[in-house]
């Protein structure tokens, strides 16, 4: 007899052993011990895991002289038949070249017939998801319901392939991928067995390059017999099989944990000069570096890797940090498939390697915080030093010393009032908001503005209604109402008042609190729609003489407008956006004028069209509290003059340069760019939302 290859003289002859597939084994030998054998089976998974293996088996177990029995003897003459595959009653049939409805018919035909000597009629149909449909359709019957005698095996590396008819009437075991650590101790049996003389590094290669099977390795064994004799170095075993040496590999993740540039383009240069598949070394070094992970992780070494190697990766998981180690891996990972797919692997590989070493070594949050405040030292008597945040930038000191406080003039003594909480206000008492100066008093003045870049001026505060009105304390009286103001003298008393802490501006009044019913009834105003209305200009809104606006005239010029403006954008956003991109010309009673430059045109059309209009003069009449038209005038203006947006623009930029300035200098931001070594590229200030400003989550009106 010639020579016969590992994988068919080391069959399992027994179901004690098969290697890794226990589950199976299980269910078959009860079912057989329970006399509960299906008479359909389907075995399904990868290849060289003992699929074909085990349906031999159970034919051998229902077959055998002293059964059915889950232990065959394995030397009477049915067992050494079907071991040999020359049994008259045990057919094992290719599906790949009897896929046809013919032999399905055959096997239809011959399955009616009892067996001429054995127990029972086998039928093992190996790949038999390659079998047609119709062939599948003439099976349906005879599986569903086969004669007492007559028994089906199925294989199959593909069961998604096979019809549902097919699969709900098998009994169907799914064979697993054989554990590297069970296929390395069988692997060693074997090669003692074979005086092989192979080191376990040499064996453990071999597992890793079957991918699962048991069948790959041993003949993967074979070869590496046949091609290094006994007693063959790991090199040789390496080179054998094409993989990559694991020399180089452990050389390569050693390199790249230390960061040593030269030793990795050493050896990616040996590899390629040896014609190795570069997309293999990825792949290896990848793998290397999650066994130096996956050690750090729990203290342990893979159990597929040999003592040897087990020995570098317990090494070099001490050495490396676990986030490095992630990092590491993410680029080597990414790399295979860039590997792959690249017309010059090697410069794929050279430089992923590359990028991988300039990976600054990492720290844990926890260990960065704490070097940062040891470089800034202890904190101030103050406070300590916040970093700044995403939601609130850094503002520099002189921005918010420009802010405004609108305090009571007589806050009690016991009861202090924050002025952004208004809970805390006492009882009796209106809560006072904070506001900001005019625009052109903090250019004037040199600082920066405190209201976020973009966003218009808040709105007049508006007092609000008390459950229990209160009369104002004596010593209020000493703050008198601005005389300019033909509303100042019916504000009530108990209304406080505040200043604006800017020099150059005039001391504002509230508004007073009852005018909140107003302005809210105001809101539901009708449109004249009649013709001749409003649309052409000739008329504005019914608006009562009497009735109180939002508008104090103390107030500069620009603040009444972009008050104003406030308005119309709680109601129409797109109208007072377009009215924002007009110059000023003047703000008298009962008319506003405007200018457009000859680029905002669309902004002119919103505002001036026929709907457009109406909403525009309603909204103004109603924030005036007198009719008020809108008269555009693009010939009127001077060039120099500038809109409320543009206005705005200069102030974005001039607040996110000052706050450009004031985030590189803040020392949590130098020591933490000096702990990490990295450089501050961009600077992104983000806007919040004004108190008052439409959309804002605090309005004004709110109680």
């Amino acid at each position: 007899m010639g020579y016969l290859v590992l994988a068919r003289k080391w069959r399992p002859q027994t179901f004690d052993d098969m290697t890794g597939q226990e589950h199976v084994v299980r269910t078959v030998a009860n079912a057989i011990k329970l006399d509960r054998v299906a008479h359909a089976y389907l075995f399904c998974g990868p290849r060289g895991v003992g699929k074909t293996t085990a349906a031999r088996l159970l034919a051998k177990a229902l077959n055998c002289v002293k059964g059915p029995t889950a232990t065959p003897c394995g030397v009477c003459q049915p067992c050494l038949e079907i071991a040999a595959g020359t049994s008259v009653d045990v057919a094992e049939i290719d599906g790949a070249s009897n896929n046809g409805v013919e032999n399905v018919r055959e096997l239809r035909e011959n399955a009616k017939y009892l067996p001429q000597r054995d127990r029972h009629r086998i039928y093992i149909i190996d790949e038999v998801h390659m079998l047609s449909g119709a062939a599948f359709n003439a099976l349906l019957k005879t599986l569903e319901e086969p004669p007492g005698h007559v028994k089906f095996i199925f294989a199959t590396t593909e069961p998604h392939k096979l019809p549902d008819t097919i699969l709900s009437r098998c009994q169907r075991h799914d064979f697993r991928r054989i554990p590297v650590e069970r296929m390395l101790a069988r692997l060693k049996q074997i090669a003692a067995e074979e005086k092989a003389g192979l080191s376990d590094a040499s064996l453990a290669l071999i597992v890793r390059q079957a991918d699962g099977g048991m069948r790959d390795a041993l003949s993967l064994l074979d070869q590496v017999m046949s091609a290094c004799g006994p007693g063959a170095s790991d090199a040789d075993v390496a080179e054998a099989l094409g993989a990559i040496d694991r020399t180089v590999v452990q050389t390569l993740a050693t390199a790249l944990i230390r960061r040593d540039a030269r030793a990795l383009l050493e050896s990616v240069e040996e590899v390629f000069v040896r014609g190795a598949d570069l997309k293999r070394l990825a792949e290896e070094v990848a793998l290397e570096l999650r066994h130096v992970l996956v050690t750090r992780a729990t203290g342990r070494p893979p159990a597929e890797l040999a003592e040897s190697e087990q020995r570098v990766v317990v090494e070099l998981a001490q050495q490396a940090d676990p986030a490095q180690l992630a990092r590491l891996f993410d680029v080597l990972h990414g790399a295979v498939w860039d590997v792959g797919r690249a017309a010059q692997p090697r410069l794929a590989l050279e430089m992923a390697l590359l990028k991988a070493v300039q990976l600054a070594p990492t720290a844990s949050i926890p260990e960065l915080l704490g070097r940062v405040e040891q470089l800034l030292g202890p904190a101030p008597r103050g406070g300590p030093t916040a970093p700044p945040t995403r939601g609130a930038p850094v503002v520099a000191p002189a921005a918010r010393s420009a802010r405004t406080v609108a305090a009571d003039p007589t806050p009690p003594a016991s009861t202090p009032r924050d002025p952004r909480n208004p809970a805390s206000a006492p009882p009796g008492e209106m809560p006072v908001r904070t506001a900001s100066p005019a625009p052109s008093a903090t250019r004037a003045a040199g600082r920066v503005p405190s209201t976020p870049p973009g966003a218009p001026e808040p709105p007049v505060p508006v007092a609000r209604a008390s459950s229990a009105p209160t009369t104002a304390p004596a010593s209020a009286t000493s703050d008198p109402a601005p005389t300019t103001s033909p509303r100042a003298a019916g504000t009530p008393a108990s209304a406080p008042l505040r200043s604006t802490g800017a020099a150059g501006v005039a001391p504002e009044a509230l508004v007073p609190a009852e005018r909140v019913a107003s302005a809210a009834a105001e809101s539901a105003l009708p449109l004249d729609t009649s013709p001749g209305g409003c649309a052409t200009g000739e008329c504005l809104p019914e608006v009562a003489p009497d009735r109180p606006g939002r508008d104090d005239p103390s107030r500069p010029l620009l603040e009444r407008w972009r008050a104003a403006l406030d308005t119309v954008a709680r109601e129409s956003s797109r109208h007072a956006a377009s009215l924002k991109q007009g110059r000023l010309l003047h703000l008298r009673e009962g008319e506003v004028g405007l200018a457009f430059r000859p680029d905002a045109g669309f902004h002119r059309t919103t505002v001036t069209g026929q709907s457009g209009r109406q909403v525009v003069e309603r909204l103004l009449s109603l924030h005036f509290g007198r009719p008020t038209r809108l008269l555009v005038d693009d010939r009127a203006a001077p060039g120099g003059e500038k809109s409320l947006a543009e206005l705005d623009a200069e102030e974005r930029a001039e607040h996110e340069r000052a706050t450009g300035q004031s985030v590189r200098s803040h020392p949590a931001i130098v020591a933490t760019l000096r702990i990490l070594g990295g450089e501050l590229e961009h600077i992104q200030v983000l806007e919040r939302e004004r108190v008052g400003a439409p959309g804002s989550d605090v309005v004004d009106e709110q109680p």
